[in-house]
């Protein structure tokens, strides 16, 4: 009877072991590690850009990475000094948990696809392919 009630009593130990790490880990890396914000600037206040969609990684993983894929292999080009004027979209990366923007990007598109500017100094040029995916990521939320 005692070897049984050790028995038990492990096994009961072990259960609770294991839904106390559980709990545990759900609450501590609940939080999203990065974020995307995608927006637009208002029509009615200058230099207010508004977000009404963002992702995170906890939503959909797969949306974040396609976006810093397209970043990442987006052509890189000179700045032509055009005025292109009031960007069609901006798109933040954010980390949560840094608490730190890793990325702005503000995007016009084109018939060619899109450029992007980076943080005021790095110029890219994606196709029309990715350009439609960008805009196919801003339309989900009617934006």
């Amino acid at each position: 009877m005692k070897k049984t009630h050790k028995v038990l009593i492990g096994i009961a130990l072990g259960i609770v072991l294991f839904v106390g790490g559980l709990t545990t880990g759900k609450l501590i890396f609940e939080k999203p590690t990065r974020e995307v914000w995608i927006g637009y600037e208002s029509l009615e206040h200058e230099r207010q850009i508004n977000f009404p969609l963002i992702i995170t990684d906890l939503d959909d993983l797969n949306i974040i990475d396609n976006l810093q894929g397209i970043f990442m292999y987006s052509q890189q080009i000179e700045d032509d000094g055009v005025d292109r004027g009031i960007p069609d979209l901006h798109i933040y990366v954010n980390s949560p948990r840094a608490y730190y923007t890793q990325t702005h990007a503000r995007i016009w598109f084109d018939d060619e696809g899109a450029i992007i500017i980076f943080n005021d100094d790095d110029f890219r040029k994606i196709d029309r392919k990715d350009a439609n995916y960008l805009r196919e990521i801003a339309d989900s939320d009617n934006l």
